[in-house]
C-alpha cells in the first residue's frame, strides 16, 4: 500500500474510533475530514493575520457548542487565566471537558493543584467539582512514535523525547538536579515500552546509551545540557543548536493538532457542550479548521 493511502487509510480509522468514542455519526466523518487541511502547520503560524487565543463556538440548541481556550503553561495560581477558566466553566456549563497532557492527578485544593500540576490537572479538579468527564486531548503515545518514524530515525526520536523531558523537568516541574536521574531514567523506561508498542525498536534503554547517542550528535556536553529553544516548532533546528530537535517538534505537533482538531469536532458533532484548555498555540493553529467543521447548522 503506498505511503498516501496508508495515510489515508490512517486518518479515516482514527476518525471510525473517535465517532464511536464520543457518539457522532459516521455522517460527520467527511465534514471532520474536509476541513482538516484548515488545520495550521507550526512553520507556517507567522503568516496568520490574527491569532486566536480564546475560541467559542456555539452551534445551538442541543447541536454542540465548543469553548476553546488558550493558556500559558504557568504553575502560577493567581495568573488570570485559572479565574478566566473559573468563569468559563460557570457560564457555558461544559458537558465534557478536555485538556492538554496527562493531567496526572490533582489535589482537592484549587492553588495547590496549580501549584504543583498546571492547568492539565486544574481543568480535571474543575470537572470532579462539577461532575463533568474529563479527557486528554493527546494521541496515544506509540501513535505518535510510529507517525515520527516515518519521517526520522529512532536514535534521533529517542533524544528529542528525552532531551524535552529534561528541560520540562528542569524548567516547568522544577526537579532538583539530584532527583533528575531518577526522573529520566523512569521516563526512558516508559518511552521504550511505547517504543515497543509502536514496533520501534529502542536504540537505547540507559542513561549512559542516552549519553553516548547525545555525544554522537553534538560531540561535546552531557543530555543535562539541553536547551528550551530546542523545542520551538516554529524555529528551524538549525538556528537553534538542536540539530534536528525543532524539525521533530514541528512534526509532532502538526501530528497533534490534527488528532486535538479531529477529538473535538467530533465530540461537538456529537452534541456535546466542550470546553478544553490546552496551550494557546493550538488554538491559533486549530482555530479556522473548528470554524469550518463547527459552522453553525
Amino acid at each position: 500500500m503506498r505511503r498516501g493511502m496508508r495515510a489515508r487509510f490512517a486518518a479515516f480509522a482514527i476518525l471510525v474510533t473517535l465517532t464511536v468514542m464520543s457518539g457522532s455519526t459516521l455522517a460527520d466523518t467527511p465534514l471532520i475530514e474536509a476541513c482538516e487541511d484548515e488545520v495550521v502547520h507550526s512553520r507556517d503560524a507567522g503568516r496568520l493575520r490574527h491569532a486566536d487565543t480564546e475560541l467559542i463556538l456555539d452551534r445551538g440548541a442541543d447541536a454542540g457548542a465548543l469553548v476553546y481556550v488558550g493558556v500559558f503553561h504557568t504553575r502560577d495560581a493567581g495568573h488570570r487565566q485559572y479565574a478566566r477558566i473559573e468563569e468559563l466553566v460557570e457560564i457555558h456549563r461544559p458537558t465534557m471537558m478536555f485538556f492538554e497532557g496527562t493531567g496526572s492527578g490533582f489535589s482537592p485544593e484549587r492553588n495547590e493543584t496549580i501549584r504543583r500540576r498546571g492547568e492539565p490537572s486544574f481543568v480535571r479538579l474543575l470537572a470532579s467539582k462539577a461532575g463533568t468527564p474529563a479527557k486528554s486531548l493527546e494521541p496515544l503515545e506509540e501513535d505518535t512514535l510510529a507517525h515520527l518514524a516515518r519521517h526520522f530515525p529512532a536514535d534521533q526520536i529517542f533524544l528529542f523525547t528525552m532531551l524535552r523531558n529534561v528541560v520540562g523537568a528542569r524548567f516547568q516541574a522544577g526537579i532538583p538536579s539530584d532527583r533528575l536521574e531518577q526522573t529520566m531514567e523512569f521516563q526512558l523506561v516508559a518511552l521504550a515500552d511505547a517504543a515497543l508498542r509502536a514496533g520501534i525498536e529502542p536504540p537505547f534503554r540507559d542513561l549512559e546509551g542516552l549519553q553516548h547517542a547525545y555525544l554522537r550528535y553534538w560531540k561535546v556536553g552531557s543530555w543535562r545540557d539541553a536547551s528550551r529553544e530546542w523545542f520551538n516548532p516554529m524555529v528551524p533546528s538549525e538556528q537553534t543548536g538542536g540539530l534536528f530537535t525543532n524539525d521533530i517538534n514541528a512534526v509532532e505537533s502538526h501530528f497533534r493538532n490534527l488528532h486535538m482538531y479531529r477529538v473535538l469536532a467530533a465530540a461537538v458533532l456529537a452534541g456535546e457542550r466542550v470546553l478544553a484548555v490546552v496551550g494557546r498555540t493550538h488554538v491559533t493553529l486549530q482555530a479556522a479548521a473548528l470554524r469550518c467543521a463547527l459552522a453553525a447548522k
